[in-house]
């Protein structure tokens, strides 16, 4: 999709015409829902999910290589810059896929039963997903005038994000009215 759609659909966020990201959000919710109760993929996952983390930081690798020859070496490139975006759309969407497999590999090894943290932790994912985006634009707009290095203004940005989705899902927990809106029961 990044391939084929990306370019004649940027993303927009617009509802009704942004057709890239539909169709990799669609598709990833349909993946989902499709897997959600294969047992024997999850238990293959989580046998290879040391490769997988391998492939997908070797890809990260290939990716950060391929932006830093389009932003510092703009004019002694060894490719041409449509090779070039070729190499790195693919790096970033094998990154992409690598990691998703790693990630559910290390989940079905390490939190494939019910603790008490896990069960807080699963009720809170939709309250996190509904405001965490909200938290990174209004947080990191007030962080941008301060001109701080960029690891110390991740850092900020990473804690208050990760802060402000704890506060609003204990909100969200305690709050009768706010319950229902952020999916808490």
């Amino acid at each position: 999709m990044r391939l084929s759609l990306y370019d004649r659909f940027p993303v927009t966020h617009n509802l009704t015409w942004d057709w890239y990201n539909h169709a990799v959000s669609f598709g990833m919710f349909l993946l989902g829902y499709a897997i959600a109760r294969n047992g024997d993929l999850f238990d293959r996952l989580a046998r290879m999910r040391w490769g997988a983390l391998g492939v997908a930081l070797l890809a990260w690798g290939a990716y950060v290589y391929c932006w830093s020859l389009w932003t510092f070496h703009e004019n002694d490139m060894p490719f041409s810059r449509d090779v070039l975006r070729l190499i790195a759309r693919t790096s970033y969407g094998v990154e992409q896929w690598a990691m998703i497999l790693a990630v559910l590999g290390f989940a079905r090894r390490h939190f494939n039963r019910s603790t008490p943290l896990l069960r807080y932790l699963s009720v809170g994912v939709f309250p996190f997903y509904i405001i965490h985006q909200t938290l990174i634009v209004v947080v990191g707009h007030h962080l941008t005038p301060l001109n701080l290095p960029v690891a110390v203004e991740s850092l900020l940005l990473i804690a208050a994000t990760v802060a402000g989705c704890f506060a609003t899902y204990e909100l969200a927990r305690r709050v009768k009215l706010l319950g229902p809106l952020l999916g808490v029961r």
